[in-house]
């Protein structure tokens, strides 16, 4: 997006942020299909489900992450949001528009 003066243009280090987030993201969604892809073999032949404590741990682990990536998604998204609400006010008074 751009617009006068580079007030709206495109964030090179938000979109770099949320690329390796989105890989990190893509490696835990596979990880999960491969645990429920196991309980779900297990579960077709009538078998108790192989999943250890390590499975679980892992699930806890992965579960976190997503969490934790929620998180910083969010205050990536505030903080840009913010950041472009200081200066688009900033222009709109420069251009005499809001309050002095």
């Amino acid at each position: 997006m751009h617009a006068a003066d580079g007030l709206f243009v495109t964030d090179g280090e938000l979109k770099d942020e949320l690329h390796s987030h989105r890989v990190a993201l893509n490696r835990i969604g596979n990880n999960i299909s491969q645990i429920a892809k196991r309980l779900n073999e297990a579960k077709l032949k009538g078998l108790k489900p192989p999943i250890h404590q390590d499975d679980v741990a892992q699930i806890r682990s992965l579960a976190g992450m997503v969490m934790t990536f929620g998180d910083q998604l969010q205050g990536m998204i505030l903080q840009r949001r913010n950041g472009l609400a200081l200066r688009v006010s900033g222009a709109l008074r420069a251009f005499g528009y809001g309050s002095q």
